[in-house]
């Protein structure tokens, strides 16, 4: 179903910006690194999505409410994993059964993104849409928030463009995605080249080079995105768009091999990619049991009380086990 803006990405006479920006919530990961923190908090190995961090609600209610400061909830598609059905029918219940995505395997971010992509497209041709992670913290979440909003009014003025959305870097970690970026246009910057987890020696000249944490977050118009995976990936979108018609999606995730949105389509497509740089938001992607553990510690700091959840399982497992 369209939603009545003009398919060419320009703004209907009374049409405002934000009724069509829409957000992709990536839920669908497995959280594999994390798993011995989250079994001795949760009893099982639950993805980090699914916990909560500091004892309110999950990482998922958070991303979700994140979402909702730059688009409607019913603009809002989650995509997750069959075989975590349990988890997000609790933190799901309510939304739009055709805003939940299910994939029936975890084929990486590459299928995780284009499923509800096509989704999207299909309802509204129009649509500008902001891919952001379920399993994130921020420290300052409003200085996000103002670098999305900053990157959705560089697409509503270049609707081929992709933007992402960059986060400066506190030292040099080898073990994110780096973006160097090259001049400054339109607002933000050029991107030059994706670095995927250098060596520390690496790191340390990217962060000397001006380059930022790719934390994958990216806002664009669906036709742009769409167009990214016709260039870049025409089997996988030829067979995700035959899945209606002639082949059931559990047959094609079968034989489909697992790609990665950033290392499979975005590296070297960049000559089409711009960067927002985040001003320092305190971020992270919780992906070890150590960098839960770092943000547990800064969370007592500030607030002077020990936190609940996730966050109290890494401090209690560090002080008994130095991990």
């Amino acid at each position: 179903m369209n939603s009545g803006g003009a398919p060419n990405g320009v703004l209907g006479e009374n049409e405002s910006p934000q009724a069509r920006q829409w957000a992709v919530v990536l839920a669908g990961g497995s959280g594999s690194r994390l798993e011995p923190l989250t079994s001795r908090y949760m009893g099982g190995p639950v993805p980090k999505q699914y916990c909560s961090l500091f004892g309110d609600r999950s990482l998922l209610g958070d991303a979700l409410e994140r979402a909702q400061q730059f688009t409607a909830r019913e603009r809002i598609v989650t995509i997750v994993a069959s075989n975590h059905r349990p988890y997000w029918e609790r933190d799901l219940q309510g939304m739009d059964p055709r805003n939940v995505i299910v994939q029936p395997l975890n084929r990486g971010t590459a299928a995780g993104v284009l499923l509800p992509l096509l989704e999207i497209a299909t309802r509204d041709p129009a649509a500008h849409v902001t891919l952001l992670p379920a399993d994130h913290f921020f420290t300052h979440e409003d200085l996000l928030v103002r670098a999305i909003r900053d990157a959705q009014r560089i697409v509503a003025r270049s609707t081929d463009r992709l933007v992402l959305v960059g986060m400066r870097p506190e030292d040099a970690e080898s073990d994110y995605g780096w973006i160097l970026p090259a001049g400054h246009v339109d607002g933000g910057l050029r991107v030059r080249r994706f670095v995927e987890k250098p060596t520390r020696a690496e790191a340390a000249r990217l962060l000397r080079q001006g380059a930022v944490w790719n934390g994958f977050y990216l806002t664009a118009s669906v036709q742009a995105l769409l167009g990214l995976f016709m260039e870049r990936a025409p089997g996988l979108l030829a067979a995700l768009r035959a899945a209606d018609a002639q082949q059931g999606l559990g047959e094609i995730y079968e034989s489909m091999p697992p790609s990665d949105f950033c290392r499979d389509l975005l590296a070297g497509y960049e000559e089409h990619l711009d960067l927002v740089v985040a001003p320092e938001c305190g971020w992270t992607d919780l992906g070890t049991p150590a960098r839960v553990t770092r943000c547990a510690r800064s969370y007592e700091q500030r607030l002077g009380t020990p936190g609940q959840g996730l966050a109290a399982a890494a401090l209690r497992t560090w002080a008994a086990h130095g991990e």
